[in-house]
């Protein structure tokens, strides 16, 4: 008896002692990638969480060398990016910040098309650590920013949040719209908010925030928004049907011949198999509010993930979608990086939907190399034209497969094609473990957002091995 409880309590033990090493909460260092807790390990089916000449076009090519936006000794990364509906100079960005010691959620504004910006740091409301930035802006000029904010101690306390400008940035006003007080939900009753991503009706303000909300062994996609004319957002509506989920992405449809809305979710889902999964449900038309139900979810393929880490590199990658709506047409396209057959780890692919999220197209590759280098963190926007805009990091010319670039394309078609490839970053970049990070951290997503006549990635590049934040302008008429 004595040596079977000895074994017994040997076992708990050391599944202890794995818990505690993998999942520990620790104060911040430069050398530390954001905690594993913020998503659920690998073993439980969810994703811990040289320069060329680009091919000449008359009518689409880099206006210039990339613009470095952050400017700070200190690492910044994982973008997202918005363009004013009536005033393409009017851009918009957000991204982590670390010069206060651990992640901010920092703000830039330019007024000239993206040839210079201004910055500044969003207040982290009393938490010790905010990130997942995402931003939008409607026709008005009034600028969402959400964050997740969250404390790296004690009971790991964190919310989802939205910050809201109608003064073009000068200030901000915050509202919580969902919050645990305890974040450590693999030792019991804990739920963790996470990754969350912001849309907006451009017309009527209504904004709308996904996330993955982690808990009770599930990781579900929810939903809040915030109608017209609504001082408070809606109680969070569970979007997705399977137990393992994350990487959610909301857009707002408008059909061109109706005119009726709904509002759009994508994510990536790992149970029963991995896919990407989409649902929808309808929005008043002038109000924005959410109207009827999420029904169930609609897979729109099965993919072969991306390795969690790339061959001789160690920071963490996903093949989370992205999500757009063509105002012309009404079509839908998503894009991610799957792993294809053979050496290839990564390329990034697109399928369109033109009948409203019902039936999903084949896998078109957008990067158009020979080599079997990695293609990764895609995504996407649309212009009011009908122009498709994708925007990657590639490793194409690097031999090693080990430093990468950001490129870019385009569809005039709809995207049943694109455009030839082009490099839109001045130098390459390559993880280390001389960077802030130890090679271990790179963000987890980039940005691009497009205007009718410009196209606006906004990504992070390495200056020696400080992480920067970068903007390009594209000409795209």
């Amino acid at each position: 008896m004595f040596r079977k409880n000895l074994s017994i309590y040997l076992v708990i033990l050391v599944l202890v002692v794995i818990l505690a090493t993998i999942y520990s909460v620790k104060s911040y260092s430069v050398k530390s990638a954001p905690p594993d807790f913020v998503q659920l390990p690998e073993v439980s089916g969810v994703v811990r969480f040289p320069r060329i000449t680009p091919p000449g076009r008359d009518d689409l090519a880099p206006e210039g060398p990339d613009s470095n936006i952050s400017s700070n000794k200190t690492p910044q990364n994982e973008t997202s990016v918005a363009v004013h509906p009536n005033n393409p100079n009017f851009v918009v960005a957000a991204a982590h910040d670390y010069r206060n010691g651990d992640a901010t959620c920092a703000f830039y504004k330019s007024l000239d098309a993206g040839a210079t910006w201004s910055f500044k740091l969003l207040d982290r409301l009393g938490y010790s650590t905010s990130g997942d930035p995402a931003i939008a802006m409607d026709k008005n000029g009034v600028i969402y920013q959400s964050c997740l904010h969250f404390n790296r101690g004690g009971n790991v306390e964190n919310a989802i949040v939205v910050h809201t400008s109608s003064d073009g940035g000068l200030t901000f006003s915050s509202q919580i719209i969902a919050s645990s007080n305890n974040g450590s939900y693999l030792f019991g009753g804990g739920t963790f908010h996470d990754k969350e991503y912001i849309a907006v009706d451009e017309d009527t303000g209504a904004v709308y925030v996904s996330w993955t909300r982690f808990g009770s062994g599930r990781s579900d996609i929810l939903l809040s928004y915030k109608s017209a004319g609504s001082g408070t957002f809606s109680e969070p509506m569970v979007v997705s049907d399977g137990p393992v989920n994350q990487g959610s992405i909301p857009v707002l449809r408008k059909d061109p011949l109706t005119g009726q809305k709904a509002i759009y979710i994508a994510w990536i889902s790992f149970s029963p198999t991995t896919e990407i999964r989409i649902d929808s449900a309808p929005v008043d038309f002038s109000t924005g509010a959410v109207t009827g139900f999420f029904g169930f979810d609609k897979v729109v393929s099965p993919i072969a993930r991306i390795p969690s880490k790339f061959t001789g590199q160690d920071f963490r990658t996903n093949s989370d979608p992205s999500l757009a709506a063509d105002k012309l047409t009404g079509n839908l396209y998503l894009v991610w990086a799957e792993d294809p057959p053979g050496a290839d780890e990564a390329d990034v692919v697109l399928s369109r939907s033109t009948d409203a999220g019902e039936n999903w197209s084949a896998h078109l590759r957008i990067n158009d190399d020979t080599t079997t280098r990695d293609q990764f963190f895609p995504r996407i926007a649309t212009n009011p034209n009908g122009g498709i805009h994708v925007v990657w990091y590639d490793k194409r010319n690097d031999a090693r497969d080990l430093a990468f670039h950001a490129y870019y394309a385009k569809s005039n078609s709809g995207g049943l094609s694109f455009l030839p490839n082009i490099r839109i970053s001045d130098n390459p970049s390559k993880p280390s473990k001389g960077d802030a990070f130890g090679g271990r951290f790179i963000g987890d997503y980039i940005g691009i957002a497009a205007s009718s006549i410009s196209a606006h990635p906004v990504f992070m590049g390495y200056n020696r091995n400080d992480q920067e934040i970068y903007a390009e302008r594209v000409l795209s008429e």
